[in-house]
């Protein structure tokens, strides 16, 4: 039954994406979950590794799903072009059975395609959830070279790789569509 409601979902999803050429898919086992967004000839895939056992009560997480690495791998004309294990910060935490794992504190949400006059960028976006928590924004190009990234919270930078300004004028793309939120994107909950 849970298969049949997935199928269902993939041909919805893919027939209210087919006058795009951005389009998205969601997969997922027991112990992985992939999301991918495509752009043409263009696709970033998310992968989520997720830790077989619930956490202990009481431990203070976030997600549902108990996430112990995230990563993305881009691909052209259906061939892996690269691969990059996103530098989210993790906590210790004990899962049911008192054993310590390394989980991420922020997941990625968002992908998305932010399109430019030149060529155009894939964005992920993630968080935690609470208020004053750190979010993680990236931009890369379509063959999947970080050109910047921040993990900040309204108060502090934490972390900075990068040129905001530098990916944006490499590809034309318009500014006002990433302050907007405008551009194409997909949300993943966790």
């Amino acid at each position: 039954m849970a298969y049949l409601k997935y199928l269902l979902f993939l041909l919805v999803g893919t027939a209210c994406n087919q006058n795009t050429n951005v389009a998205l898919k969601n997969q997922f086992n027991e112990l992985e979950k992939t999301n991918e967004i495509i752009d043409g000839n263009y696709k970033m895939v998310l992968i989520t590794k997720l830790h077989p056992k619930e956490l202990q009560n009481g431990v203070d997480y976030s997600f549902n799903s108990v996430i112990e690495e995230q990563s993305l791998v881009f691909f052209e004309n259906g061939s892996e072009i690269n691969k990059s294990t996103l530098p989210l910060p993790k906590m210790t935490v004990e899962n049911i059975e008192g054993d310590s794992i390394k989980v991420v504190e922020n997941a990625i949400i968002e992908l998305g395609v932010l399109k430019g006059k030149t060529s155009n960028l894939f964005v992920v976006q993630g968080q935690g959830h609470c208020n004053a928590c750190p979010e993680f924004f990236g931009i890369y190009s379509q063959k999947g070279v970080l050109l910047w990234y921040t993990y900040s919270n309204k108060y502090k930078i934490f972390d900075e790789y990068g040129s905001f300004s530098g990916a944006f004028e490499q590809s034309e793309a318009d500014s006002l569509e990433w302050e907007n939120g405008t551009f194409k994107k997909i949300k993943i909950d966790w």
